[in-house]
């Protein structure tokens, strides 16, 4: 798993993904957090970036999971693992979405005693 993640990191530092990659984006509040959820099908990537409201300032500390609904009804669970890259704090993990169609996603994010959940629904072609 840590090579895995070494090396998608790697992937993402160096710009090595596919040119032209159509990457999605959402952006949703709840409870005085702001969530931005990125998922890029070419690199198989799905990213949140967290912020406080107002202000705006970064949230490094938190426990982050996803529920991602498929288009075919198939779900998955996935632990949203925190990196910073360059200048930007995200919450990260792979995600096929090699299926065209509408992908949900139940996040729940646990931060400073506070439980938030933010869905997002995005439609990948």
């Amino acid at each position: 798993m840590k090579t895995k993640m070494f090396l998608m990191l790697i992937v993402l530092s160096l710009g090595l993904w596919p040119a032209g990659a159509q990457a999605e984006t959402s952006t949703k509040s709840s409870e005085g957090v702001k969530a931005v959820l990125k998922t890029d099908p070419a690199r198989k990537m799905m990213d949140l970036f967290l912020s406080e409201l107002p202000g705006g300032k970064e949230i490094t500390e938190a426990k982050v999971k996803a529920s991602v609904t498929f288009p075919d009804g198939r779900k998955v669970e996935k632990d949203l693992i925190g990196l910073k890259m360059g200048d930007a704090y995200s919450f990260m993990n792979s995600l096929d979405m090699s299926r065209p169609g509408r992908y949900s996603f139940d996040i729940s994010i646990e931060s400073s005693g506070r439980s938030i959940k933010i869905e997002f629904t995005q439609n990948i072609p």
